[in-house]
């Protein structure tokens, strides 16, 4: 199968926006769920989930405090946000359609589907009698999608795009989490929660940093796999070891790249793009876990969300601005 080039960036693109419509969904969910199981006075703000976004400043730009409603607006369907559930929805729908000849018809079908009850039903995000149902919604056509892909797509060079996308996406979305909500935490040991630490005594303190531990594994679909693989009570540590490095979770950073090398290994490519992978997923597996967890997470995502960066660019500049995407011999016989 020959595939253009234009016709390659749109299913890496719907597999991207897919991926963050329904990571931002999840992101959304786990908060409110935290939220509303917590006093006051643990001091749980919104501002947090605009960082892992990477949207504060569009954010400050268009509402006066980042407060509740207003995040979860800016999040879940403001139409001037770019990154917002809805506006990825639609942009998943367009570069779907771009490629209809080539998505099974039942998946394009449920992109249609759910960006237009997104959209109509756009009025129950916010609220919280509502706002579950609406992302839970979400979520589930997300993948639902995925499953109509994974079950009839031919493992042709469409497919090995949109996967592609999906799981670049998921890698940049966990290191994001980990960044944000992990960092804090780490920072935050043994001060307590960002909020009036002296309302809670020191078993609450530590309550608390649990929960906001397993909103950060929840945030990735990651808390039922951590139990099973760790038997002990939640720690930084182990959170971190899990989802940067852990080869079977779906979405940790060290999994979701060797996904990306093996979407792209039935496709012709430069050897840059070979050694991009490698070199990141080194840089992941080699990470010393003990100094991440005493003082240098930050600064290490810094670096990876660097190489994630190039690596798109350099995704780009070999595909979608070439003229055609074949296979390779090995494909053709």
């Amino acid at each position: 199968m020959t595939l253009l080039s234009s016709a390659a960036e749109s299913l890496y693109w719907t597999g991207r926006y897919l991926e963050r419509a329904e990571g931002t969904a999840r992101i959304l969910a786990t908060h409110t769920a935290l939220f509303m199981d917590l006093p006051r006075s643990a001091g749980l703000t919104w501002a947090p989930l605009l960082a892992i976004t990477g949207t504060s400043d569009q954010f400050d730009e268009l509402y006066p405090a980042p407060d509740e409603d207003h995040v979860v607006e800016f999040l879940a369907t403001d139409g001037a946000n770019s990154g917002s559930v809805v506006r990825s929805l639609e942009q998943a729908r367009f570069n779907a359609r771009v490629t209809r000849a080539i998505v099974p018809r039942d998946a394009y079908e449920i992109i249609n589907d759910v960006h237009r009850d997104a959209a109509e039903r756009a009025f129950e995000a916010v609220p919280r009698r509502s706002r579950l149902a609406w992302l839970s919604y979400v979520i589930d056509r997300c993948r639902a999608f995925i499953g109509v892909i994974d079950g009839s797509m031919p493992r042709d060079p469409a497919w090995s795009f949109l996967r592609l996308g999906r799981h670049l996406e998921r890698a940049d979305l966990t290191s994001r989490v980990l960044d944000v909500r992990a960092g804090a935490l780490i920072e935050a040991e043994g001060a307590g929660p960002g909020g009036p630490s002296g309302e809670l005594d020191p078993e609450e303190l530590q309550a608390f940093a649990d929960l906001q531990w397993i909103e950060v594994l929840r945030s990735v679909e990651a808390h039922q796999a951590y139990r099973r693989k760790v038997h002990s009570a939640v720690g930084g540590r182990e959170v971190l070891a899990f989802l940067l490095q852990d080869r079977l979770l779906p979405r940790s950073v060290l999994h979701c790249m060797e996904q990306v090398s093996s979407s792209l290994a039935p496709l012709r490519h430069p050897d840059e793009l070979v050694e991009r992978c490698t070199q990141i997923q080194r840089y992941v597996a080699h990470a010393r876990l003990e100094v991440l967890e005493r003082d240098g997470l930050r600064e290490w995502v810094d670096d990876l969300q660097v190489l994630l960066g190039q690596l798109h660019d350099e995704i780009g500049a070999a595909y979608f601005h070439a003229p055609v995407v074949a296979p390779t011999a090995h494909d053709d016989a």
